[in-house]
Parts: C-alpha cells; structure tokens; sequence
C-alpha cells in the first residue's frame, strides 16, 4: 500500500468587529491573579487594574486582547 501525501497551503486571517467579532480586553493581576471580565473596551480594563490597585496595592497587571480568527484553505482541495 502507498501513501498519497499533499500538502495545502492555509491562510488564518484575524477577524474584527465589522465581521460581528470584535476584541475582548480583560486584565490579570500578576500578585493575586484577580482577573477582570472581557470588556469590549480596553479602557474598562485599565479602570479594573487601576480600582484593584487601589484596593488591594497591587502594582503589575496582563493586559490580555482576545481576538478571533478563521484558518482556510489557500488551495482548493482536489
């Protein structure tokens, strides 16, 4: 028996808000790792650190973007 190997190209393209998939900003503390919910906003994430700073004095937070993607097929397949 013989193996038929092909190999195709694919593409991964980001998708944005005018696709009906916009950003999801959230914010992790690095000394409790308190996490934010997804905001649409990134300014809603900045607010959160800023309040949990205020809160709690912790000084360093991830500030994590979410975004979404589709991979296709660059080459149709046979």
């Amino acid at each position: 028996m013989r193996a038929v190997l092909r190999f195709v190209r694919w593409t991964l393209t980001v998708l944005t808000s005018e696709d009906g998939h916009p950003p999801v900003f959230s914010a992790v503390c690095s000394a409790c790792h308190d996490a934010s919910i997804g905001y649409a906003r990134s300014e809603k994430a900045q607010d959160w650190c800023l309040e949990h700073a205020g809160k709690t004095g912790h000084e360093s937070y991830r500030l994590v973007i979410e975004s979404w993607a589709v991979a296709t097929q660059a080459t149709p397949a046979p």
